[in-house]
């Protein structure tokens, strides 16, 4: 027995798929005993609902039986009411769950706005339903059976698990007779025990103890003769046991050889994500349900078993059974008659048998033979009792709403077709919320089988659909936002009805201004008319191609503007290029003319002093001064051009062709230049004297120097010329 509270006992468990060879042989014999009291005492509290249910099996079946009253093989027939319920009911439930080999379909949870989700959603509904409709090939024949058997009993159960055997998901159908409840528990989820009969030969259970899941001396257990009983009972309970000593029950599969109450499997019923601890302490386990539970109708005590046509017809059937045998036994009677024979016919006594137009010689000793032989006075059936099955069966076939019209029967000629269609729209809305409840547990159903897929599923699993291969990952499974649920719709209706809304919709083709929704509502009608080949009727590449249709030729007109306004935005750019090369050379040969000024100043210094040097730096400043706001009206107008050729469609750049900047004229005819003085003349001269600093470019008004000081001078730009005084 392990330490209490060992939680890292819990979590090696689920590395087994058989922890009965590590407990002791003390705690597997109490457990096998609790297994098999509790089965018993489950079974018990179903004993009513049970017999009922088996009684009415035995009637939908038609289950014949010998009849000793009032006289030996008396008339015994049963009628099929619950029978034809049942059948009515899963010949509308099957075709629409079962509808083609779509049966799943993935519901993406959350926003997916690059459409991820969606494709993993294609998927899933693509593997799942391959699963349910190719890989498990019990699943659609136990559906079937499970549409079946419900309207009788009223409830069934669908087992899903993973076989380690078969390597594959199984979810198979399992009638409520052998699968054992309490029938006090408030739902499947929370009964603390599911017994589970299964009925297994001996190679099977050979198969299981040499694949190591049940104990190694299983197949001994059998009793009995082989060939007389060759499958021995095991019970497989799905309940909580306190293995590990702590106080606390985890939930366990348990499995018990019936007759021997030997413990052959115990398996751990919970993950490892299941197991909320706090440090070595277990605060709860989440149990992992196997179990999935179909309801018919609820039972309105509240009880767990729900109830069938078994339980609500069994009374009335037994009714119109007694009456029918009746009326059947006073027409034997009437037809085969009996009575008294007096002694004075001469006769041996006993049966006698007569051929059409045979006479028989009969000796009478006195009087005639007519008073020798007195009739059992024998009424015909009665007309009453007749009347009365008719009413008990006009009920019951209400309250299984089996009508004419629903049974597909004609109704009266006088009838009109609408309130033909009203009375099998009214008939069906019962049998739609009991299909609502089937759809609900089909939903339960395929969520299990999406948490094995996560687990069992390989990170890259191929599976073929006729001639096409698709990939499912095992990463599809792993995340919590999708959703599986039934493709068909709970809602059942008629032909008839569904070929009426289809036609609805059809007239509304004209005003649907979408060609997605045109389209739609053709595949709603052919559907309603059942077509076949509606690959041909609606093919997908010329619909894609009228969805997604390709781009149009472009306009040749349209094409010539748009070359010509991108060679004028490149030949804009280009001027925008040099001109801010020019403007870059500008300011470069101020900033070398400054240089020169101001080495030409220094050297001056050197050699004058005085007013003559502080007019030297004046007039460099002011130069400075005007350059810096000639650059920056420059600036100006090279933005306002700018704007305006975003604006304008040809883009033509503003600028004038002598390459001049606006503001400042290019180097004109006769250079301007600032008059400094240099190291070889004592004083101020013109443009005749030499000692000039030229400013190329700078132009726009020649300097006024005449060569004499004080009156040459300068101009920068046509807006300002502002001599230089005299020394």
């Amino acid at each position: 027995m392990p330490d209490n509270h060992n939680v890292k006992w819990l979590f090696d468990n689920l590395e087994s798929i058989n922890i009965a060879s590590d407990l002791p042989e003390d705690v597997l014999t109490r457990l096998g005993m609790d297994v098999v009291y509790g089965y018993d005492c489950d079974k018990a509290s179903r004993k009513d609902w049970e017999d009922k249910a088996q009684s009415g099996l035995d009637i939908a079946m038609q289950v014949m039986a010998t009849k000793t009253t009032p006289w030996p093989n008396a008339a015994n027939v049963k009628h099929p009411l619950s029978a034809l319920a049942a059948i009515q009911f899963a010949a509308r439930a099957y075709p629409n769950i079962v509808k083609g080999t779509d049966v799943v379909k993935a519901q993406v949870i959350g926003a997916d706005p690059e459409g991820v989700k969606e494709a993993r959603a294609k998927r899933v509904s693509q593997h799942m339903s391959w699963q349910l409709t190719e890989q498990m090939e019990e699943w659609e024949e136990d559906t079937d059976k499970l549409l079946h058997c419900l309207p009788i009993f009223g409830v069934y159960y669908r087992k899903t698990y993973f076989d380690p055997l078969l390597g594959r998901n199984c979810s198979e159908g399992r009638s409520p007779i052998s699968v054992v409840v309490n029938n006090g528990v408030k739902s499947l989820e929370r009964a603390r025990r599911i017994t589970d009969e299964v009925y297994l030969y001996k190679n099977e259970v050979i198969e299981r103890e040499r694949a190591e899941i049940f104990s190694g001396d299983t197949s001994a257990k059998f009793t009995g003769d082989p060939q007389e009983k060759p499958q021995e009972l095991y019970l497989e309970q799905h309940c909580y046991a306190d293995l590990d000593g702590d106080g606390y029950e985890e939930p366990y599969i348990v499995t018990v050889h019936k007759e021997t109450n030997t413990v052959v499997r115990v398996y751990p019923r919970y993950e490892a994500a299941g197991i909320k601890a706090d440090g070595n302490v277990v605060g709860r386990i989440e149990p992992i349900h196997y179990f999935t539970k179909y309801s018919f109708l609820p039972s309105p005590d509240g009880k767990f078993h729900d109830l069938g046509f078994s339980h609500l017809l069994g009374p009335l059937n037994e009714t119109i059974n007694t009456l029918i045998n009746q009326l059947l036994d006073a027409g034997t009677l009437a037809n085969r008659q009996g009575g008294f024979i007096g002694r004075g016919i001469r006769w041996k006594g006993g049966a006698m048998t007569f051929t059409p137009g045979e006479w028989k010689p009969v000796d009478v000793a006195g009087g005639v033979l007519k008073e020798n032989l007195v009739p059992m006075p024998i009424k015909e059936p009665s007309g009453v009792l007749f009347q009365l099955l008719g009413a008990l069966s006009e009920t019951a076939d209400r309250l299984a709403s089996v009508s004419e019209a629903l049974a597909g029967e004609m109704p009266s000629q006088n009838t009109p077709a609408t309130t033909v269609l009203a009375m099998i729209e009214q008939g069906l809305k019962v049998f739609t919320s009991i299909y609502k409840r089937v759809f609900r547990s089909l939903k339960v159903e395929y969520k299990k089988m999406y948490r094995l897929n996560g687990l069992h599923v390989a990170e890259e699993e191929y599976y073929r659909v006729l001639d096409s291969q698709f990939a499912v990952f095992k990463s599809d499974y792993a995340l919590g936002d999708l959703d599986v649920v039934p493709v068909a719709d709970p809602t059942i209706s008629s032909e008839a009805q569904k070929l009426a809304r289809a036609r609805a919709e059809y007239e509304t083709m004209d005003k649907n201004p979408t060609i997605g929704g045109r389209l739609q509502i053709l595949r709603n009608y052919y559907d309603a008319l059942e077509a076949k080949q509606m690959d041909k009727l609606l093919p997908a590449k010329e619909i894609e191609a009228i969805l997604n249709p390709p781009p149009p030729p472009p306009n040749p007109d349209l094409l010539r503007l748009e070359l010509d306004t991108l060679k004028q935005k490149q030949d804009y750019e280009i001027r925008m290029e040099e001109l801010e090369n020019d403007r870059i050379k500008i300011e470069s040969e101020v900033e070398l003319a400054k240089a020169n000024a101001i080495k030409a100043i220094a050297d001056a210094e050197s050699k004058e002093a005085g007013r003559q040097f502080e007019e030297y730096k004046f007039s460099v400043d002011k130069l400075s001064e005007r350059v810096d706001q000639q650059i920056s009206i420059w600036e100006e107008k090279n933005r306002a051009r700018e704007a305006a050729a975003s604006a304008s469609a040809e883009g033509n750049s503003a600028g004038n062709d002598s390459g001049a900047v606006g503001g400042v004229e290019a180097a004109g005819l006769d250079e301007g230049g600032i008059p400094v003085p240099t190291p070889d003349t004592g004083g101020l001269e013109g443009n005749a004297g030499g000692g000039i600093v030229p400013i190329p470019g700078i132009g726009g008004g020649d300097g006024a120097g005449d060569g004499s000081a004080g009156g040459g001078g300068f101009g920068v730009g046509p807006l300002a010329r502002t001599p230089i005084p005299g020394a």
